[in-house]
């Protein structure tokens, strides 16, 4: 170490000169400030002794300046006439310590090691004050689990503490053996974007492959490959550790500085294995962390893709539920449709049905668009526009941006402020039928997933339109079917019904035109009484016929007015007895009735048939007789009409059809009672026809029951309530 002395005293340079040199010390002497100053200028001392009354200057001023120019130079005043506040003042002043005159060479030795020891132990401090970042990093480096950041943390850390220019922290491939630059200070991006180092080879390497630190120096004790790499770079100190979980290496961190600096020292090696042990801790843990985030990123995007395909399939089997359930096109369009948008959360769609014959796609239903855009593309010819392509091609088309692609003829849409498109065929059996398209009023794309649901849904309208349409081929069949059925029906009951009133008719006027018998007025008479029932018969089955003609053409007309239908039924059935007088019946007949009016306004003519019909049916199906009770019952807004009879029942299975034209319950008495099977037809058209409802309620060997319902006002929507 160096000493300068500046004394104005040439023995007192000696003394020190004779006594430190022995101590191994290097000193210089000076007689006067100014030479003082000029030599700590050229020279690098450690330390100054300097005597305060100097012939040129004040040696606190020299104190002073050397402090400005270099403040690692420690002083020692010596002072022989001044006083000790003088050489206190001098300490306060950054002195390290002082020697009064005349001192003795022990004196000299033990104050310059005293202050050059104190001197070393504050530059200890300094240097581990600028350490204890490394040590105090662990803490950091456990909670970072961003690789980046923790190689970005770990490099500005040691580069600080250490004062090195450059820091490199070096990642191990383990399966190609090869370390490469995660993160770098002092380095160009060149440098670090292609520098690749193979296990055992570099210096990096090489401690990969030893597992031990390695410090690069140019006193290093002579080994072949740390020289060669010293003597192919300008690096003059370098400290190589690894990056170490018990056996194994995860990497490695490099610290430099260039040849003229001050080189590193052991303690820095151990320090830095210390840090490098913790870094490797952490670069796993942030691996760890960072797989796990994969982990459950992918958890994440497999549990996203099975809820849309959850979606999707909730989707495609409602629309399959949908067509399933109807063969209505107009309502498995429009629903189907409605499904489309919800699932894909998209403003506006339409489905066009192709007309092949015409070339053209016609629009059936749409959402979202003005009626002038609705109006502008009700028809679209093949090959134009987005959707005749589709038709034309049979393929998806996609669309991110309405306004910007030349295939399109979309000036309306354009106004409208439609973004994304997407149409896809609609197909049944690789023939196309329609299109199926869709469209963003938002900027948005339409994932692969969308089209191909889409086009999935595209298909199974396809499916459905097909069965709509075989569905009506067999309807219009089996109509054709019914039609001959029932006017086979027609005519074989009409006939079975007319031939025997019209026998009977002929057979009394045949009988009554006989020239070789005479018969008296009385029989005469009675036999122009049953011509004359069996005429009225006929024209009953006329009427029904008539009246079931209109029904069907909607053309039978009602002449309304308020009734008391209470007091009609009683009149009806007051006639019906008059009527029965003759036969030999035990029917007691009931009539149930509030005794305030049931007033409901209806042609009170229709109603009476309907009642006669009622009666006269309990009367021919309960033929031992029994009471027959016609019961009625009201509130504001309809009347509850029933007749009921102790006959002998309809069976369940044809309580649904006894309202049928020409159907007859088929048992032994039935084949017995005559009737056409138009009556209950009859009284049911005319009840619908004044909004009400007709059913039957009946235990076989008990008895039936009627009921009809009649709305108390004009304009009363039909009401199905049973009770």
């Amino acid at each position: 170490m160096k000493i300068l002395v500046i004394d104005d005293e040439p023995n007192v340079i000696r003394l020190c000169q004779q006594t430190l040199g022995k101590e191994g010390f290097a000193v210089q002497g000076a007689i006067s400030g100014e030479e003082g100053l000029r030599l700590l200028e050229e020279g690098d001392f450690d330390l100054a002794l300097l005597d305060i009354k100097l012939p040129d200057c004040n040696g606190l001023d020299i104190l002073s300046t050397i402090q400005e120019v270099d403040p690692e130079v420690a002083v020692i005043i010596i002072t022989g006439h001044a006083t000790m506040e003088v050489a206190i003042g001098a300490l306060k002043s950054g002195a390290q310590d002082f020697l009064l005159k005349p001192f003795t060479p022990e004196e000299i030795v033990n104050s310059v090691h005293k202050v050059l020891e104190k001197e070393r132990l504050l530059q200890e401090n300094l240097r581990l004050k600028a350490r204890l970042p490394i040590l105090e990093i662990s803490k950091a480096l456990m909670s970072e689990v961003n690789l980046e950041r923790l190689a970005q943390l770990t490099l500005e850390t040691v580069r600080h503490a250490l004062a090195a220019d450059r820091v490199s922290l070096m990642l191990l491939d383990e399966k190609q053996q090869e370390l490469s630059i995660s993160a770098a200070i002092g380095l160009s991006d060149k440098v670090v974007s292609t520098t690749r180092v193979k296990v055992g080879q570099g210096l990096a390497g090489l401690v990969a492959q030893r597992k031990k630190p390695i410090l690069l120096s140019e006193q290093v004790e002579n080994d072949p490959a740390l020289q060669a790499l010293l003597t192919q770079s300008d690096t003059g100190s370098a400290i190589c550790v690894p990056l170490m979980i018990k056996d194994r290496v995860l990497g490695v961190l490099n610290v430099s500085r260039p040849r003229g600096e001050a080189s590193f020292r052991q303690d820095d090696v151990d320090l830095l294995s210390i840090l490098g042990g913790q870094i490797a801790v952490a670069i796993e843990n942030a691996r760890l962390f960072e797989r796990t985030q994969q982990e459950i990123a992918e958890r994440k995007r497999m549990e996203e893709e099975l809820r849309r395909r959850n979606e999707e399939l909730m989707t495609l089997n409602a629309i399959t539920a949908t067509i399933g359930r109807s063969l209505d096109l107009d309502h498995i369009l429009n629903a189907t449709l409605d499904k489309v948008l919800e699932a894909i959360d998209i403003d506006a769609g339409w489905i066009q049905l192709l007309d092949e014959e015409a070339g053209v796609l016609s629009l059936v239903v749409h959402r979202g668009f003005s009626p002038e855009m609705a109006e502008e593309t009700k028809t679209i010819k093949l090959g134009e526009s987005m959707t005749g392509k589709v038709a034309q091609s049979g393929q998806p088309i996609v669309v991110d941006k309405v306004s910007e692609d030349p295939r399109l003829n979309m000036e309306t849409g354009r106004r409208e402020g439609l973004h994304a498109f997407a149409g896809v065929p609609i197909k049944s059996k690789d023939k196309v039928l329609g299109v199926l398209g869709v469209f963003s009023r938002s900027p948005r794309q339409l994932s692969p997933q969308e089209v191909q649901l889409l086009t999935a849904i595209g298909h199974q309208i396809g499916v459905a339109i097909e069965n709509v349409r075989l569905a009506e081929q067999a309807s219009e069949i089996e109509i054709l079917r019914e039609l001959n059925r029932l006017r086979s029906e027609l005519i074989a009951n009409v006939s079975h019904e007319l031939r025997t009133p019209l026998g009977l008719i002929k057979i009394f006027c045949t009988t009554l035109l006989r020239e070789d018998v005479e018969f008296d007025r009385k029989t005469q008479r009675e036999f122009l009484h049953d011509i004359e029932q069996e005429a009225d018969k006929l024209e009953t089955i006329v009427d029904n016929l008539l009246d079931l003609s209109r029904m069907e053409d909607r053309r039978l007309r009602l002449d309304k007015r308020p009734t008391d239908v209470g007091q009609l039924a009683r009149e009806v059935m007051e006639a019906i007895k008059l009527e029965m007088e003759t036969q030999l019946t035990e029917h007691r007949f009931v009539h149930d009735f509030p005794p305030d009016p049931l007033v409901a306004t209806v042609d009170p003519k229709r109603i009476e048939q309907v009642l006669r019909n009622l009666l006269n049916n309990a009367i021919k199906y309960s033929p031992e007789g029994g009471t027959i009770t016609v019961q009625g019952r009201g509130d504001e807004r309809q009347i509850l009409v029933s007749v009921s009879d102790q006959g002998m029942g309809i069976p369940s299975e044809d309580l649904e059809r006894v309202f049928e034209r020409f159907y007859r319950v088929e048992n032994e008495l039935s084949r017995r009672v005559r009737g056409a099977g138009l009556g209950l037809a009859v009284c049911r058209g005319i009840v619908e026809a004044h909004g009400g409802h007709i059913w039957v309620e009946s235990t076989l060997g008990v008895g039936s029951t009627f009921y009809f319902t009649l709305p108390v006002g004009t304009n009363s929507r039909p009401n199905a309530l049973k009770t």
